[in-house]
């Protein structure tokens, strides 16, 4: 009867324990990678666009797209960035002129299960006409347990005219709706 007793009083403070036991807050949002856009010398797919040397958010130059059809590229590429159970948002700076549509972002995203997943602009937030930099950005929430071998940074024009994309960045934030620790 004493076993017994002590054992169920063992069993009860072990799962006081454990249910007390606080999770960790996730890491407070962080940049995992960054790209002036000041050359052509990374960009994926560099004979669809120009590198603009007089027009540029940051840096020394940016990327130009002059196009008389709806077109995408991809511009930078991002090998197994450490990411899990967190929100992959793609930033960058795009400004248009005289574009007839619109311009946006996309992101690729690959497993390394080889699942793919794309991740575009909100199209409310889209660039068109004549504009001044514009942050705009893209995002998707990784799910934990998966481990991402690539992301493919797009810039996409649906239409035709001229925009330019500087200042890209990825960041690795928290999961919407989660408590992140303090710094």
């Amino acid at each position: 009867m004493v076993r017994k007793t002590l054992l169920v009083v063992l069993i009860i403070s072990l799962l006081a324990v454990f249910a007390c036991k606080k999770e960790e807050p996730p890491a407070p949002p962080m940049e995992l990678v960054s790209f002036t856009a000041d050359t052509l010398d990374l960009v994926l797919m560099a004979d669809y666009v120009y590198s603009d040397e007089e027009i540029f958010a940051e840096g020394s130059g940016a990327i130009r797209l002059t196009t008389e059809m709806p077109m995408s590229v991809d511009i930078y590429a991002v090998d197994y960035p450490e990411v899990e159970n967190r929100l992959l948002v793609y930033k960058a700076k795009i400004r248009s002129q005289e574009l007839v549509g619109d311009a946006s972002l996309a992101m690729k995203v690959t497993l390394t299960t080889g699942t793919a997943f794309d991740a575009r602009q909100e199209p409310s937030t889209a660039v068109g006409g004549t504009t001044d930099w514009t942050e705009c950005e893209a995002s998707l929430l990784i799910p934990a347990g998966s481990e991402v071998k690539s992301v493919v940074l797009g810039f996409s024009v649906d239409g035709f005219g001229t925009a330019w994309i500087d200042d890209l960045r990825v960041i690795s934030a928290p999961p919407p709706g989660s408590v992140v620790e303090d710094e």
